[in-house]
């Protein structure tokens, strides 16, 4: 009976389970990604509803030819997502909020002033619609869209800017591959800095394998 019980709870677990990992490179980039769906583990919260997670994203140096640029050093973010499918539609929406980190340096001859760190919590919403192919192969279109005003952005940001376009199909079961558009965009506080007041930190067409557990 126990060994009954126990099988019905690990399906169940497995059934909506949607933990993922997930990873996508371009010719220059790479982006990992975690996130964990809170339904999981407290029972009050319905699964595939909550997620909180983290990316971090590596970019080359002088990216998109940024000459006033040495080295992008990081892009890390930490993410809160609340979805819901509305009335058995398909279209899912959620709504988001990061908190974000990144920093770029300068030329070594432009001294102190050409180096810059941000900061910031934008605010966002995404959409995701599975097309009618199902009985073929499971294919999902997203997009999503965040924005961190003057007032959500710190260090040396005045704002941020992200838009991503993904597809994604599933070829095997709780296996994914997909390709996307990204664009991460940050203007800086007045003109203190040496470097452009308007830095697109990373557009990139990228394509990259995402797992569900």
């Amino acid at each position: 009976m126990f060994r009954k019980i126990s099988l019905l709870v690990v399906s169940s677990i497995s059934v909506f389970a949607m933990n993922n990992v997930a990873v996508n490179i371009d010719a220059e980039d790479v982006e990992i990604g975690l996130g964990l769906d809170i339904g999981q583990y407290n029972e009050s919260i319905k699964p595939d509803t909550t997620f909180v997670g983290v990316r971090y994203l590596k970019v080359p140096n002088n990216t998109n030819g940024a000459a006033q640029f040495i080295n992008r050093k990081y892009f890390a973010e930490v993410n809160f997502l609340l979805r819901q499918e509305i009335k058995d539609t398909g279209l899912k929406i959620g709504l988001g909020m990061k908190t974000n980190f990144s920093a770029i340096t300068g030329a070594a001859s432009a001294g102190p002033s050409s180096n810059a760190s941000f900061m910031s919590m934008p605010l966002g919403i995404g959409l995701s619609y599975p097309l009618p192919l199902k009985d073929f192969l499971p294919v999902e279109v997203s997009a999503k869209a965040y924005y961190a005003p003057q007032a959500l952005s710190f260090l040396d940001a005045s704002s941020f800017n992200e838009y991503r376009l993904n597809i994604k199909a599933e070829v095997i079961e709780r296996g994914f591959m997909f390709v996307g558009y990204r664009y991460l965009n940050y203007r800086l506080n007045s003109n203190k800095h040496d470097i452009a007041a308007n830095i697109t930190y990373n557009e990139a067409i990228y394509f990259g394998f995402k797992f569900e557990f």
